[in-house]
């Protein structure tokens, strides 16, 4: 996370049919839902820079729709060139917050230009708590957490590998496919049994993230009944794993690895052999199948709530 910037009475905020005449001046504050090519290019390349400078794996939501809001993603341009972008991902009542401002833009007032709109736009949409996304080696992100007060609520390992072929037979009593429509049900009881929430926001965000082009779920099944299940992401030569997660009930019996190791064979033998994952720091049952099966911690985000 990396901000800084100019005061938010310097901006303007461009919604719908306005959108056309915010390409055309590229100045100041733009809202938009989803993003069309040119920001999309825009935003990763600013992310690339931000990346190289400190070292980060930023997180940046730049393809999932708002949930029940007009916009979730926010661009600041000055003369023509993007030099500032946060976005949403999430709905009420909770959402999470990632941001940049290219590094020559920094103390202009455009970091707080940006946390203004998202927060407005959460009071609007009745999002309750707000969770900025900040990595631990980002030292101008760490500033402005200070700097607006958040408060740190838990930390997440990202953690990496190139997964190698499988050494050995998979257990033939579990088996993962991809979730199918008459799963969700099922899918949404192991999710919260493994996370703790809400089931019917659980089992309407498996439906709405079902058709996303990058990514799908999977489930996994031991002796006829679903007992684990994931969200699998397979985009640049890397596969994701999100959302991982077994019933407690079916927990100690080893399906958690072999859902695992099943999930690694699908993405190398779809030409996704570097793999990814995140896992909450004191997780420490987790961390230990992850580092036995070959992963290694890459960076630290820190999740901070945003005084709303």
């Amino acid at each position: 996370m990396l901000w800084r910037g100019r005061r938010p009475g310097d901006s303007h905020i461009v919604l719908g049919d306005e959108k056309k005449m915010a390409h055309e001046t590229q100045d100041g504050l733009v809202a938009a839902n989803q993003l069309d090519e040119d920001q999309r290019r825009a935003a990763l390349a600013l992310a690339e820079t931000c990346n190289r400078l400190e070292g980060l794996t930023l997180k940046l939501n730049v393809s999932r729709a708002a949930e029940g809001m007009p916009a979730n993603k926010w661009l600041y341009y000055e003369h023509g060139a993007l030099v500032g972008y946060a976005a949403l991902d999430g709905g009420s009542p909770e959402a999470e917050l990632c941001g940049m401002v290219a590094p020559s833009h920094r103390r202009k007032g455009i970091g707080r230009a940006l946390l203004d709109a998202v927060t407005d736009a959460c009071h609007r949409a009745t999002i309750y708590r707000l969770l900025l996304i900040c990595e631990v080696a980002s030292t101008s992100g760490q500033g402005f957490v200070r700097a607006i007060d958040a408060a740190h609520s838990f930390s997440e390992l990202h953690m990496e590998m190139d997964a190698p072929p499988a050494a050995e037979q998979p257990r033939n009593d579990v088996l993962v496919r991809e979730a199918a429509p008459q799963d969700y049900d099922a899918l949404a009881e192991v999710l919260v049994s493994a996370f703790g929430g809400s089931y019917d926001h659980t089992r309407a965000r498996i439906e709405a993230e079902a058709g996303e082009g990058d990514g799908r779920y999977l489930v996994g099944e031991a002796g006829g009944r679903l007992v684990g299940g994931l969200k699998l992401y397979e985009h640049d030569r890397r596969a994701g794993v999100y959302a991982f997660g077994v019933s407690q009930e079916e927990r100690g019996k080893g399906y958690g690895r072999a859902i695992l190791q099943q999930t690694m064979e699908i993405a190398r033998a779809n030409g996704y052999p570097r793999i990814y994952l995140e896992v909450d720091d004191d997780n420490t049952v987790a961390r230990r199948l992850y580092e036995s099966s070959g992963f290694l911690t890459t960076t630290t985000y820190g999740y901070y709530v945003v005084p709303l």
